[in-house]
């Protein structure tokens, strides 16, 4: 059994070299016939670029708030044309509103205080500055001489001198009796009675001394009050005399311009709130529903012009990008149609290619078609063949 499935093995591959043989004594035959034709030229095929693509508008954009929040309204539908400068939608402003308004308000203090500065000074203010100095130098004077009374009070130091004398006796009586008792001479309570009267003639000595001493720091605090505030007074009545300070007049214009700008910011924030049309269209898709929050910058609404289409490959690799230049023509046949092709020549070729799904490297090109056509809708897939010159 073996051996039988041996030369049928066998004889299967001569039967495959012999006919490897015939074949390539006939292809060399036929290449060697064309050769020896005399005035016989090969004709090449023609060679085309073949890529996918779809129909995109010439021009369409996704539309954003330039602001964060609400959508309060539409005023158009999906569908609907509009034209460039029309509103499409707004957001609901009460926030914004109110930012603007507090801004205006910042804005009006900042150029009041400014012209404030920049006024000179009035006869009646410096006057009455000049009252508040005299003023300020009359209550330093009452409170000066408050402050000495306080601490020259014969009445106050008649009493710490007594009180202080009362101490130093029932001191000295307390350690007489101490004494006393130490040496068997006196019974304890004559002790305990002189250690009593010691402890309250102590404590109403430290009373004494306390109240002289608040007396003392109020009267020097106010004699400190009446010292500022006559300094104050002074000031303010130098400050009136010589005009504005430039310092402080470069801060107050500072802060005019940026109270301006946040004004300015917080009107763009408002007319931002309101999604404009750039360029005549059609919308074809709002993203966001009312009473829905967007964020700034997300796509709200696609608006295009579908007046004017035009073809984008999808899938043109490295060779074909390499093959084709602007100008070179191109058919393309409609997914959508069984009857239908067109004709366009490219425009643009992407300079950059990018990465396909599957991992190849694929260009974009822009092909205009030499015709409109209005059965054309965007997104219908086509095929493109390209040929090459």
């Amino acid at each position: 059994m073996k051996l039988k499935r041996l030369l049928l093995v066998v004889g299967g591959m001569l039967v495959l070299a012999v006919c490897l043989c015939v074949g390539g004594s006939l292809a060399s035959n036929i290449v060697g016939s064309s050769a020896a034709t005399p005035g016989a030229s090969a004709t090449p095929a023609p060679i085309a670029v073949r890529a996918r693509g779809e129909v995109v508008p010439v021009r369409w954009a996704d539309l954003a708030f330039d602001s964060p929040g609400t959508l309060a309204e539409w005023f158009a539908k999906e569908g609907q044309t509009v034209k460039a400068g029309d509103p499409i939608g707004r957001l609901d402003t009460a926030d914004l509103d109110r930012a603007a308004a507090q801004a205006e308000l910042r804005l009006r203090q900042a150029q009041l205080k400014l012209e404030q500065l920049e006024q000179p000074a009035d006869e009646a203010e410096v006057r009455q500055a000049q009252h508040a100095v005299d003023q300020a130098a009359n209550a330093v004077s009452v409170a000066r001489i408050n402050y000495n009374a306080v601490l020259s009070s014969t009445l106050q130091t008649s009493a710490l001198e007594d009180a202080r004398k009362a101490f130093e006796e029932a001191k000295h009586r307390y350690e007489a009796r101490l004494a006393e008792y130490e040496r068997g001479e006196a019974a304890y309570w004559f002790v305990e009675q002189a250690r009593k009267a010691h402890d309250e003639e102590q404590l109403a000595l430290a009373r004494l001394q306390q109240q002289a001493d608040a007396q003392a720091a109020s009267a020097r605090g106010e004699l400190a009050r009446a010292g500022q505030n006559h300094r104050e007074a002074l000031d303010r009545l130098e400050r009136l005399l010589a005009g504005a300070d430039p310092l402080a007049l470069k801060a107050a214009q500072l802060d005019v311009e940026s109270a301006r700008m946040a004004l300015d910011e917080a009107r763009r924030a408002l007319e931002g709130a309101t999604l404009i049309a750039p360029f005549d269209g059609t919308l074809i898709t709002l993203h966001v529903q009312p009473l829905n929050r967007i964020g700034a910058g997300a796509p709200a609404a696609t608006l295009a012009d579908l007046s004017a289409l035009r073809i984008e490959t999808t899938d043109l690799d490295e060779w074909g990008a390499a093959k084709i230049h602007a100008g070179s023509t191109a058919t393309i046949v409609f997914n959508a149609f069984d009857d239908k092709s067109l004709t366009g020549h490219v425009t643009e070729i992407g300079l950059r290619g990018r990465q396909s799904p599957a991992g190849d490297v694929v260009y974009r090109a822009i092909i205009e078609l030499d015709a409109p056509d209005p059965a054309l809708r965007w997104g219908m897939s086509v095929r493109i063949t390209l040929p090459i010159e």
